[in-house]
């Protein structure tokens, strides 16, 4: 299928302002309504507050929580971390005289372990940072923490190679670290990376100057990944709408927008087929964008058709 490209930015605006208008009001005509709900109205669904946990998420021979605004009933902030479905801490920062982070202390923590090798963070209360997590200096961990305390700024997605000798073994996991400014505190979270295939696709983003990014065009949800914010000097946490998005485009950039069918199959994390759709795109990045798009249509690797796939790939003039 092909149509009149967009000679402008201003007309891509428009034809991406009428196509989403059209899928919206067609998804409205067949969308079905909640049973016993009348047109027009929605109804929302009830949200248990998680503001409380129960009491049997604070037995046990953990360390004792030294948060600072623990209360009885588990009203502190601590008493999110079991609710939280990876390894987490809470940390304080350790101030030089001259103003400095010079470490963390750890104030709370869950119970669940990254790797079997690695205590349970919850009986790390009380030790500093670079105590329980010696490598976290070298792999840049601390610095990064530093930045999330010193500019607000959360910390998404940040890979660590760790390594530790323990009873003299070395254990070695790739951790994928998420962190928070918290008051004057900070929640950390770490896990184990899914596969090769996701911390391949997070460090090309750094070595390739690459980034992803989602549109859901129906309820206008944008997420996209701190690779693309990084390459539009933006903040992760407010993505941009497409519209947004040719605004910021320089001459000879090239703008490819795909759905889920060339990225997707079955059996398979789609962070996979992001990779491979991104590594075809950087070899052929030279192209025109017809002829781009007729590679990666016609390669079995990039567009396998499991599910409905189009691509569009526009050339800034």
């Amino acid at each position: 299928m092909s149509f009149p490209l967009p000679d402008s930015v201003d007309a891509l605006k428009d034809m991406i302002g009428r196509e989403v208008t059209s899928l919206r009001a067609a998804v409205r005509r067949t969308a079905e309504r909640p049973l016993g709900a009348p047109s027009g109205t929605e109804r929302a669904s009830p949200v248990r507050s998680l503001a409380v946990l129960p009491s049997s998420v604070e037995t046990g021979e953990a360390s004792p929580c030294l948060c600072g605004s623990h209360e009885p009933g588990a009203r502190g902030t601590c008493s999110i971390l079991a609710a939280i479905p990876a390894s987490a801490v809470l940390l304080e920062p350790l101030w030089n005289e001259s103003g400095g982070i010079l470490d963390f202390r750890i104030v709370a923590g869950n119970r669940i372990r990254s790797a079997d090798w690695l205590e349970e963070p919850d009986h790390q209360v009380g030790q500093r940072f670079l105590e329980a997590r010696p490598g976290a200096a070298d792999s840049g961990l601390l610095a990064a923490l530093t930045d999330v305390v010193g500019t607000g700024k959360p910390l998404n997605g940040q890979v660590v190679d760790y390594t530790e000798q323990r009873l003299g073994r070395i254990h070695r996991t790739p951790l994928l670290y998420t962190a928070a400014r918290c008051g004057e505190q900070v929640l950390v979270t770490w896990r184990p990376l899914q596969s090769p295939a996701e911390m391949m696709t997070i460090d090309a983003q750094f070595i390739a100057s690459m980034g992803w990014g989602n549109w859901d065009l129906l309820s206008g949800k944008v997420t996209w990944s701190e690779g693309l914010s990084r390459i539009l000097h933006a903040d992760v946490r407010m993505p941009w709408s497409l519209e947004q998005l040719c605004d910021a485009l320089l001459p000879d950039d090239l703008l490819v927008l795909y759905t889920d069918g060339m990225v997707e199959y079955r059996g398979e994390d789609v962070t996979v087929g992001i990779g491979r759709l991104a590594e075809a795109l950087a070899a052929s990045s030279h192209l025109e964008p017809r002829e781009l798009i007729d590679a990666l249509l016609a390669d079995p690797e990039i567009a396998g058709h499991e599910d409905d796939a189009c691509v569009l790939g526009i050339r800034v003039d």
